[in-house]
């Protein structure tokens, strides 16, 4: 199902069609969740309430707690919905579970633009 959103032209919906069986199934599955949030991100901003869904229940369902999950969600609030602030919510979530260098380098990006905004010199 996760070769069906990052190939060359994504199909999320036979993605989500693929996984509903095994929710259907084991509706705290985590992974799968996780993929099907991934899908409705992959369909456009009309479907990122149902992306935050399934993205928050994956991080719900995570029993391994290694901080990808928060890592995702960061990687969506901050380049698909351009809310800062929760991706650096996530990010942080992220690195209290598992140190992951992508999710420092987010965090650092993320502490540069707010220095940057708050301290741009005034034009006048």
């Amino acid at each position: 199902a996760y070769l069906l959103i990052v190939q060359t032209r994504p199909e999320p919906e036979q993605a989500i069609a693929k996984l509903q069986p095994i929710l259907e199934k084991n509706s705290k599955h985590g992974y799968a969740h996780l993929i099907i949030a991934q899908a409705y991100r992959a369909r456009g901003s009309a479907f990122y309430s149902l992306a935050i869904d399934h993205f928050e229940k994956a991080i719900r369902f995570d029993q391994k707690k290694q901080g990808y999950f928060y890592l995702e969600l960061g990687y969506f609030y901050r380049y698909f919905t351009r809310d800062l602030q929760k991706a650096s919510i996530c990010f942080e979530k992220s690195l209290a579970q598992k140190i992951y260098l992508s999710a420092c380098v987010e965090l650092a990006e993320l502490a540069i633009l707010d220095d940057t905004t708050i301290n741009e010199p005034s034009q006048y």
